[in-house]
């Protein structure tokens, strides 16, 4: 296949999904509830911040345009499409990997078509953060690692559960970085890893930023520590909803929230929990492969009782849905092997993959660990595949190049 064949058939398929995006969004109303409801009615004020991070700059002049919130997030939703789709195109790579890439871009579509219409965090954030990735690492001037480490600082603003993925690869390369200048104590070497350190530094500073003006100081608190309450302290360890929210760990979240959380932790992890926990573990991981329509059954939940037409297509695309989850688990396994063996495969300090290869063993290991312990949900599996297909897209992209030269 030749790179403009490529580029038709790339651009043929995004493209369509983007029109199906907007038709979608247009098409069918629905007023947000629950995280989606409290994302678009902060967007009155930010002394109203709860969560979202960036977010509520995002949907700040829809909200004071009096936009209907659905014809709003079908926009957001339909920009973040294109931005993601651009940003993971392959520039150089074999015919097999761009397969691979196109597959899963196509598989993300199936997600984001009948999702196209909720106030939710996770489309405009994945997009951010693939784009401001995928440009930080190829930047070569200032100006484009100064535009990269903001659009990286917004991303992250919006899921701290991302700066919990990046924290390991992070301090892997502090301490690497402190450990080989240890001599002659040299500040750390301005590359890849030390920006994107700089844009999560940032992205925290820009959510602390947001609680700080919130007048919602107590909600903040009940929404920080539901994850915990979901993923641990009260999870069931029934396959297919482990680790997932209940109205009893939100009603414990709001009634403990002056509670210190090492008295938390005192209080719900008896023997008899800790004895449970890899069981829960690994019933959570399970659903991490193995994951289950969403996007169709989410919407449904939202829609009017008299739209019964959208409904029913709602639920037949749940068979699409389902058929596309066995198609990225397979992609999935594929993407995970070849990362592991091209960071394998070179020493980690002697190459120029340095850097990239600490952050492939540190994502890996913070997304297995802030799962073993919080709620898990499978939306929340937008910033995980993103993440994995990004490091696949540069890794193919660079033992390319590497495969040429020698």
């Amino acid at each position: 296949m030749t790179k403009i064949e490529f580029d038709r058939i790339y651009t043929f398929i995004t493209a369509s999904i983007a029109l199906m995006i907007l038709g979608f969004g247009f098409t069918t109303y629905i007023w947000p509830e629950s995280d989606f409801l409290v994302h678009w009615n902060q967007a009155e004020s930010l002394t109203s911040y709860i969560k979202g991070g960036g977010l509520i700059f995002i949907y700040y002049p829809f909200k004071h345009l009096n936009l209907h919130p659905s014809f709003s997030a079908s926009i957001v939703n339909f920009l973040s499409w294109i931005l993601l789709a651009y940003s993971l195109k392959p520039r150089k790579t074999s015919n097999f990997h761009k397969l691979i890439v196109l597959s899963f871009v196509l598989m993300f579509g199936i997600w984001w078509i009948p999702s196209a219409n909720n106030v939710d965090v996770m489309q405009p954030h994945v997009a951010l953060l693939v784009f401001g990735i995928r440009s930080l690492y190829y930047a070569k001037d200032r100006s484009k690692v100064t535009i990269s480490i903001l659009v990286l600082s917004l991303a992250i603003s919006m899921r701290m559960q991302t700066v919990l993925f990046l924290a390991p690869a992070l301090g892997i390369y502090v301490i690497y970085s402190i450990y080989k200048n240890r001599k002659n104590m040299r500040l750390l070497k301005c590359g890849f890893c030390s920006f994107l350190l700089i844009a999560t530094i940032s992205g925290v500073f820009i959510e602390l930023g947001l609680r700080g003006i919130s007048y919602n100081d107590e909600t903040i608190v009940e929404t920080q520590r539901m994850p915990l309450y979901a993923g641990l302290f009260l999870s069931n360890l029934e396959p297919g909803s482990c680790g997932s929210w209940s109205s009893d760990a939100a009603i414990r979240a709001k009634e403990e929230r002056d509670i210190p959380t090492y008295l938390l932790f005192r209080k719900y992890l008896s023997r008899e929990k800790l004895q449970q926990l890899p069981t829960l573990v690994a019933c959570k991981y399970d659903r991490m492969i193995n994951i289950a329509p969403f996007a169709s059954y989410l919407t449904v939940n939202y829609l009017q009782d008299t739209d019964e037409l959208t409904k029913q297509f709602l639920l037949k695309f749940a068979y699409l849905e389902l058929s596309a989850n066995k198609i990225i688990k397979l992609l999935l396994m594929i993407t995970i092997v070849y990362i592991l063996y091209s960071t394998l495969k070179v020493s980690i300090a002697t190459t120029i993959f340095t850097e990239l290869n600490m952050l492939t063993i540190g994502l890996f290991v913070g997304i297995l660990s802030v799962f073993s312990m919080f709620e898990f949900n499978s939306r929340y599996m937008f910033s995980v595949l993103s993440l994995v297909l990004t490091l696949y897209v540069i890794h193919s992209e660079l033992r390319y190049h590497e495969d040429d030269e020698i």
